[in-house]
């Protein structure tokens, strides 16, 4: 890509900053500081910090703007202290060019290296922070960098690579000892997925299950070989879907030998709808969700829960959580031991909605439901599943064998190597 790429979308980011858009005009930097990289331009360097300046004002980031306005200076440490600041503030696609450049400038320093890895890391490029850090065995003595290869080659589908230098990878402090179980946890579930899952870069289902410890229940085919991979980017949920996961559920729960005492509804119209269905088809008490309470949680959409619920349910770590549905692009606040789709975008059948009008054609604005969550409850529970389009496409055998070879949810919710298109 050239100079002029890079000058269009700078101007782009003014105008958006003009207008008092700052969020915009992060949007085009990232364009920007990637069309031609930094590495040997300073008036694209000068350009980019400039541009944060503004869009830390804006925004009210004051350690991003005084990162920003020092950096200009390009001394090292300024560039380092502001790709920090960069990704706290969570544009690590503006990090990784900045810290290259730096990287080049003082090649193999320590900091250095592994900030660009965690950028690297942050931008999903998952492949690229485990090439880096390869190319610098001699920062492997230490354990973060060799937390970070262990962890960036699981996330780009390379085991063998993790295993290969999972055995150095040896706790020395307190704050080791978690980020060294999470590789060996996901090595310990990608053993025992050998066999039962493909494991390449289309395999969500195996990928989630290694990554995250979590079983996904349904795969999309809508879009699978066209960028989408099994996620869902909009969808709109229908009561025959609900329950079509609901019995998959059901299969599972007696595959793992739980037998939950009651099943716990958060307080959302959704997660209620869905739990008191569950209890209906299983003859299992429904009750409150509450600290200490022995049950399986239920949720509808883990991205729609108040910070409140959200918070209650991330300290009730001994319980067993189902989510009818996660947000793939807004990581949730927990990882689900159950999910039964990934989605950027859904609907539940209760929303406000586009729906068929009267004559069957015609689209209309369909206003959210007011009604109780128990005439959910029976819709679901009355509603038929609806045949798949292509039934072969996701069969519920593997979801079974996979499920049988034990859930533990992992403590961060994380990608994976299969990679989905993203909107808005």
């Amino acid at each position: 890509m050239d100079l002029t790429e890079f000058d269009t979308y700078a101007a782009k980011a003014r105008e958006h900053l003009v207008g008092n858009e700052p969020k915009l005009a992060a949007r085009q930097l990232r364009f920007a500081a990637q069309a031609s990289g930094l590495d040997a331009d300073d008036r694209r360097l000068t350009t980019v910090c400039a541009l944060l300046v503004e869009i830390g004002e804006q925004m009210g980031l004051d350690e991003l703007l005084e990162a920003a306005s020092a950096a200009s200076s390009r001394e090292p440490q300024a560039l380092y202290d502001l790709g920090y600041q960069l990704l706290e503030v969570g544009l690590p696609l503006i990090a990784v060019p900045l810290l290259r450049r730096l990287n080049a400038d003082v090649p193999g320093e320590a900091a250095v290296v592994q900030e660009l890895a965690a950028a690297l890391e942050q931008a999903n490029r998952n492949g690229e922070a485990r090439d880096l850090l390869l190319a610098n065995p001699a920062l492997l003595e230490a354990f973060w960098p060799r937390y970070l290869l262990c962890f960036n080659a699981i996330a780009a589908g390379d085991v063998d690579t993790a295993r290969a230098h999972s055995t150095a990878l040896v706790p020395t402090e307190l704050d080791h000892n978690s980020a060294a179980e999470r590789i060996t946890q996901m090595l310990n579930r990608a053993a025992r997925a050998e066999g039962l899952c493909a494991l390449d870069a289309s395999d969500l289902r195996g990928w989630h299950y290694v990554i995250n410890g979590g079983l996904l229940l349904h795969i999309s085919p809508y879009g699978f070989n066209e960028g989408m991979q099994g996620r869902y980017a909009y969808t709109q949920d229908s009561p025959s879907a609900i329950r079509r996961e609901l019995e998959r559920l059901i299969a599972l729960l007696d595959v793992l030998e739980w037998a939950p005492a009651a099943f716990l509804e958060l307080p959302e119209q959704g997660s209620q709808a869905v739990a008191r269905a569950l209890g209906a088809l299983t003859g299992t008490p429904v009750l409150p969700f509450a600290h200490g309470r022995c049950g399986l949680v239920v949720a509808y959409d883990l991205a729609t829960l108040t910070p409140e619920v959200a918070e209650a349910l991330a300290a009730a770590t001994d319980a067993r959580l189902f989510a009818r549905a996660a947000c793939w692009t807004d990581p949730p606040f927990r990882v689900p031991d159950i999910v039964g789709l990934l989605h950027q975008h859904l609907v539940g059948p209760w929303d406000a909605s586009l729906r068929p009008g009267p004559d069957g054609k015609k689209m209309v604005e369909a206003p959210a439901s007011d009604e109780p969550p128990d005439v959910w409850a029976e819709r679901i529970t009355a509603a038929v599943v609806e045949p798949e389009e292509e039934p072969e496409f996701d069969p519920i055998e593997p979801v079974l064998a996979l499920g049988s070879r034990g859930l533990e949810p992992s403590d961060r919710w994380f990608d994976g190597p299969v990679r989905s298109s993203r909107f808005g």
